[in-house]
């Protein structure tokens, strides 16, 4: 039998988003985790990019001395921070999928280990071109914004396919 392959609950599922510090600015977001090791030429490539952009570097998710900004926040107002985000720097599945949610211009670094669930993922969300496979490549991919029109046309197509076998799975 064919697996069925469902959207990941983030999608399917709308969220009200609490309010976030609007003081901040425009701002990118760090959405890594804790263990994540940064090379001198990943950080400078992240912060070049921020101070070519005109905007402050906030780490969420895993707290980075070397970001302007480190916040600690609870799932949904990490939600609410990426969803107000100008970009997202990730190299996480679920930093991925709150990017796409939001139609936030992001980049995502996909590694040996997350390969398979981050390929795949941004290949069928039709964003395969926002996959970098080291940072120097963010000031390429975020120079222009990702073309969401397919993007969310499956996101939706999918969501009712999937409310339906959950529906139909739970009865």
């Amino acid at each position: 039998m064919e697996p069925y392959i469902h959207l990941d609950p983030v999608l399917i599922s709308d969220y009200e988003l609490p309010p976030i510090n609007r003081n901040l600015g425009e701002y990118a977001i760090l959405y890594t985790y804790k263990r994540r090791v940064y090379t001198e030429d990943d950080i400078k490539s992240i912060k070049r990019f921020c101070k070519r952009n005109n905007v402050k570097l906030v780490s969420i998710g895993s707290s980075k001395e070397w970001a302007d900004i480190q916040l600690e926040a609870s799932p949904l107002e990490a939600l609410a921070y990426i969803a107000n985000a100008r970009y997202v720097i990730t190299d996480t599945f679920h930093g991925t999928v709150f990017s796409i949610k939001y139609n936030i211009n992001f980049v995502t670094l996909v590694r040996k280990d997350n390969f398979h669930k981050l390929h795949d993922l941004l290949v069928r969300m039709k964003q395969e071109q926002r996959e970098i496979a080291n940072y120097s490549q963010i000031d390429q991919i975020l120079q222009s914004e990702p073309d969401y029109r397919e993007t969310n046309q499956i996101i939706e197509e999918s969501r009712t396919a999937t409310i339906s076998y959950l529906s139909k799975a739970l009865s």
